[in-house]
C-alpha cells in the first residue's frame, strides 16, 4: 500500500497494533481509499500481509473481542 501521494487529509488514521496468538495485527482506516482494514505479520518489522478489508461498522477492535 503506497501512501506517498496521499494529501494532508488523506491516508491512514488511528492505527492500533495488537498481538494475539503469535501474530501482530495493525488495524486502521484509509479515509480516502479502501476504508477500514487490517494487516498481519509474525514479527512487528514484517513482512506484513496485503490489506484485509473490514466490512463491519464501528469499533475496529471487534476482531479481538471474545
Amino acid at each position: 500500500m503506497d501512501l506517498r501521494t496521499s494529501g494532508s487529509s488523506d491516508g491512514i488514521y488511528a492505527a492500533t497494533l495488537r498481538y494475539h496468538v503469535g501474530r501482530f495485527y495493525m488495524i486502521t482506516t484509509d479515509v480516502r481509499a479502501i476504508g477500514n482494514f487490517y494487516v498481519t505479520a509474525e514479527q512487528p518489522e514484517g513482512p506484513w500481509s496485503d490489506p484485509i478489508l473490514l466490512t463491519l461498522w464501528g469499533n475496529r477492535s471487534i476482531p479481538f473481542l471474545r
